[in-house]
């Protein structure tokens, strides 16, 4: 078998495959002994029948069988023969013909992943916004812990609901003009300081135990689809009333959350702002310097990687809708294409950076990860180590290697901390 590349883009190559008709012959005999075994023609025992009957009713499919057969292995060899790291093959643009005597010939256009001989990494400047968590941050964080740990009590003497009040509803729903049994609710704890519709919370403050309430609405556009812009209709009956009752920020309130004293709650809870702070700035200095990689150097995609990040990314935006019920952003839809190329440039980049400066996962690497999983989930260290296997051990060695190779990359950018 010979075979020839001819390079037509940096992702698209064309490949030009030779068969000599001797290696046609032997996988046409091959062919023709496999079929006589098992071939079932009635008038011939099993193993039997003539070649000549052979080729007669089965000509044309086993013609067909020892095309793809050699198509399939003649791309196969060419690929390592010439090195090729293969993203996909499209379907041949012609059949290729089989003729008695003559050499097999087909040509297929192979997309492959681009040439990266060096990644330029030098000169990458970036600047990282300064920690900054003010005491307003932490009295909020605490005011926070405050009101999780309320406690709940019906108002002596019985008064009307009041803003961050717990009000108990039996309720039903209409929603452009059609009742909604599904959305109705009996015994309903409706929390006036949470994420209301503001009509809905109007229609609720200044209301009784016992009194009913008819609230109209319009549904917000983050509401979802089957909802965004449409008129509802709440139907309440008031259960229940229930205040808030917030403990003291003391001394005693430390203590029921197992901390010496207020100072030491005060400062634990400064402590997990920073520890958050310094990790979402962490993550905003990587996409940063991901940005100046991918702008330093423009690579030609294969068009097929950039599509499958562009699904996937699409079935990702599409669970996240679904979860949460937020109305499809078209400007995020527009820019998706956009972004599964950057996302793919960055991968292959990291890629090349990665053989480029032989940075690898080491066996040490992994145990690492796993001790830092064991202390964090409370399991078992074997027990991750036994669990590690097949696709989740490949997901972890990725987002080891990303985390080494970012690491790396810091390590040789300039970074200055922002005023600001």
């Amino acid at each position: 078998m010979q075979s020839q590349i001819s390079e037509i883009s940096p992702v698209l190559v064309q490949v030009s495959v030779e068969v000599p008709w001797p290696d046609v012959e032997k996988a046409m005999e091959g062919s023709y002994s496999q079929l006589g075994r098992t071939a079932k023609v009635k008038g011939f025992r099993p193993g039997k029948v003539p070649r000549n009957v052979l080729k007669q009713l089965f000509g044309a499919r086993v013609k067909q069988e020892v095309i793809s057969n050699l198509v399939e292995s003649g791309l196969g060899r060419a690929v390592q023969e010439h090195s090729l790291t293969v993203v996909s093959v499209p379907p041949l643009e012609a059949a290729p013909e089989l003729k008695q005597g003559e050499p097999l010939l087909f040509t297929a256009k192979i997309e492959v992943r681009p040439k990266i001989d060096k990644v330029d990494i030098e000169g990458i400047t970036l600047e990282r916004a300064p920690l900054n968590v003010g005491d307003d941050q932490v009295d909020n964080a605490l005011e926070s812990l405050r009101q999780q740990h309320a406690e709940l009590v019906v108002p002596e003497p019985a008064r009307p609901v009041a803003e961050g009040d717990i009000v108990t509803c039996d309720y039903t729903v209409s929603v452009d003009g059609s009742e909604r049994p599904e959305l109705s609710a009996s015994g309903r704890p409706i929390d006036t300081a949470g994420g209301l519709l503001p009509e809905l919370r109007a229609g609720l403050l200044g209301k009784n135990v016992g009194d009913k309430a008819r609230v109209e609405v319009t549904f917000p556009d983050t509401a979802g689809p089957e909802f965004a812009g449409k008129p509802g209709v709440f139907e309440l009956d008031l259960k229940e009333i229930k205040a808030k009752v917030l403990p003291t920020l003391d001394d005693e309130f430390a203590k029921d959350l197992e901390h010496a004293s207020l100072d030491e709650l005060r400062q634990k809870t400064r402590e997990r702002i920073e520890t958050q702070r310094r990790q979402q700035l962490e993550s905003e200095l990587q996409e940063k310097l991901i940005e100046k990689l991918v702008e330093k150097n423009p690579i030609a995609l294969p068009p097929s990687l950039v599509a499958q990040q562009e699904q996937a990314m699409l079935e990702e935006y599409a669970r996240m809708v679904r979860m949460t019920g937020q109305a499809l952003d078209e400007d995020l839809l527009g820019q998706n294409k956009e972004n599964a190329e950057r996302r793919v440039r960055a991968a292959l980049l990291l890629g090349a950076i990665a053989v480029q400066h032989s940075i690898r996962v080491e066996a040490a690497d992994v145990d690492k990860r796993l001790e830092e999983m064991a202390q964090r989930s409370g399991k078992n260290v074997a027990k991750l180590r036994a669990e590690l296997h097949g696709e989740r051990r490949e997901a972890l060695e990725s987002q080891i290697l990303e985390a080494k190779l970012l690491e790396y990359l810091l390590s040789q950018a300039t970074i200055t901390e922002s005023a600001t």
